[in-house]
């Protein structure tokens, strides 16, 4: 087994987040349809991805595209502005993700997809209200 060395140095140059599982079995996954792609703030998408339990605008006002039938999990993707990943989301009729799936690249995904469109967030004039199984954002 060779030395291992910091990214960069030593030849290796590419440095990827990932999900890693140890030991897996088999790596499941579900059929998603992205029904809407929505672009929100840096400062949400942020928000969203370091707690997906809160309460968010952006999921509240795209309940009406998520759901379940024999096609598969009817998602949401959200999108952070001038970013280049993605949260897939189904709420279950709920203000916080439910279902969720970090896509890495999702805008390329999204620019290749000539049938889907982003959408800019426009933020909920109602403030946000107590209740949510963690925090409210």
């Amino acid at each position: 087994m060779r030395p291992l060395s910091g990214c960069g140095e030593g030849g290796i140059f590419l440095k990827i987040n990932a999900h890693m599982q140890e030991k897996p079995g088999a790596f499941d996954f579900d059929d998603c349809c992205i029904e809407r792609v929505v672009e929100v703030p840096k400062v949400d998408f942020f928000a969203m991805s370091r707690c997906p339990m809160g309460r968010h605008s952006v999921i509240r006002q795209n309940r009406d595209v998520m759901g379940h039938d024999e096609k598969g999990i009817h998602c949401l993707l959200v999108l952070g502005e001038g970013g280049r990943d993605g949260i897939l989301v189904d709420s279950e009729g709920y203000d916080y993700c439910r279902l969720a799936a970090y896509i890495p690249e999702a805008r390329t995904i999204v620019e290749a997809t000539p049938e889907l469109s982003i959408t800019r967030n426009v933020p909920a004039e109602e403030p946000e209200q107590s209740g949510s199984p963690a925090m409210s954002l």
